[in-house]
């Protein structure tokens, strides 16, 4: 670098003498001398003069190259960028050419390299975490030793790991809200066409607590028995059946037979617990069933009138069930399916099997029509099934509501009682 700079003024010198510009020197000798090339590159492009090149006021010299303050030799490349064009790395304390990314360290958000938050961070949701900032953040890492939120995982006692479904306790009486994942399907035939399952929720701790969840499971094949948000802590318990091949006497048949389902259903409950009956046809979506069945919606109200008006089973029209598609509404589309939410706590097994006769005869008389399904309520058999549970006069309140709720949710107008 000495020699160079001596070389300069040399020039300098023999330029003033001789009444030449020292740059348009350099241009003549260029061709002989590289490193005058890269003197007046420099000048040229990297904000540097001839004289802060021989007082040496450059900011950095870099093979042979001389930058001012507005250039950075970066770290990565080893290129001479200007400030505007480079990034700085928190991490290594350099500028460099390539992209930083956001890392979070602790309660401060930092900028690195992506090489160096790659290798050296812990990347979750497209960002990078530092130790510290995984803990501010509340991630952990799984079982796999990937990083999960701490909100979407389970600490477990037996291997103090965090795992992605609860530790199961089998001397526990219930399991999880949902805990499992998969669901067992029971057929009587070879082709089965229609599908139900039910939800039935109870409050008896005597029955909640007269069988340990591990031995519930292995002599109630396929059914669950969970914990439930809108039920009492210590009495409250859901059961959910396996997907059974509609048919309501095999049903009862399959039921019938384990007195441990038949007490658990049997149970006692209260005015917090409801009945979702699911339903599925092979080969429908569940839009394509609702459309199919959707007739029938204000008798079901009419059944269940003590419910419409609640915020957990909303009665609504049957253009808004389909448009809005809430949780929280009387009948709920699903994928394949449709649930009644609209049904009542199940009192027992008889009411239960009476309600899949009447989702059995809907389903093998389906109508989109109010006033077809009014008519078939009025008659036989779906008239006889009504009469199994409401008599005399009982039926004609029960047919009047039915009236009531088509006007209200359908602005169809039946004329005909009878």
């Amino acid at each position: 670098m000495k020699n160079t700079i001596n070389n300069l003024r040399e020039l300098i010198t023999f330029a003033q003498k001789n009444n030449v510009e020292p740059k348009e020197l350099f241009k003549a000798i260029d061709k002989n001398d590289s490193t005058l090339g890269k003197v007046l590159y420099s000048i040229d492009n990297y904000d540097v003069t001839i004289e802060d090149i021989i007082n040496n006021r450059c900011c950095g010299e870099h093979d042979g190259y001389w930058y001012g303050d507005d250039y950075i030799l970066t770290y990565d490349t080893e290129e001479i960028l200007h400030i505007d064009n480079v990034n700085y790395c928190q991490y290594d304390d350099v500028y460099i050419s390539g992209d930083i990314v956001c890392v979070y360290a602790g309660r401060n958000t930092e900028y690195w390299s992506e090489t160096r938050a790659k290798n050296n961070a812990y990347e979750y949701g497209g960002e990078y975490y530092t130790d510290s900032g995984m803990e501010y953040h509340n991630l952990v890492f799984d079982n796999y030793g990937e990083v999960a939120s701490i909100d979407d995982v389970y600490y477990w006692e037996s291997d103090n790991e965090y795992h992605h479904e609860p530790e199961q306790n089998d001397n526990d009486y219930l399991r999880d809200y949902h805990e499992a994942t998969t669901t067992t399907t029971i057929k009587f035939s070879e082709s089965p066409k229609f599908f139900i399952g039910f939800e039935i929720e109870k409050e008896d701790q005597n029955v909640k607590e007269s069988i340990y969840i591990g031995d519930f499971e292995n002599k109630c094949d396929g059914w669950r028995k969970e914990r439930d948000g809108s039920l009492d802590d210590d009495s409250g318990y859901e059961l959910i059946s396996p997907i059974y091949e509609l048919n309501p006497d095999k049903i009862r048949e399959d039921i019938g037979n384990n007195d441990i389902l038949v007490n658990h259903i049997n149970a006692g409950k209260s005015n917090s617990c409801g009945g979702h009956i699911n339903v599925s046809e092979l080969n429908l979506t569940g839009e394509e069933l609702f459309d199919k069945v959707k007739g029938y919606n204000p008798l079901i109200y009419a059944l269940y009138y003590g419910r419409v008006d609640k915020h957990y089973a909303k009665g609504k029209s049957n253009l808004s069930l389909k448009e809005d598609k809430e949780k929280m509404q009387a009948v709920r589309i699903h994928g394949n399916r449709i649930e009644y939410r609209i049904f009542s706590a199940v009192p027992n097994l008889d009411t239960l099997i009476w309600r899949a006769k009447l989702i059995e005869y809907i389903m093998n008389n389906p109508t989109d029509c109010p006033k077809i399904a009014f008519y078939n309520a009025s008659t036989s058999p779906l008239k006889q099934l009504l009469e199994q549970m409401y008599k005399g006069g009982k039926l004609r309140m029960l047919m009047d509501r039915c009236i009531e709720y088509t006007l209200k949710f359908e602005q169809i107008t039946i004329t005909n009682a009878a």
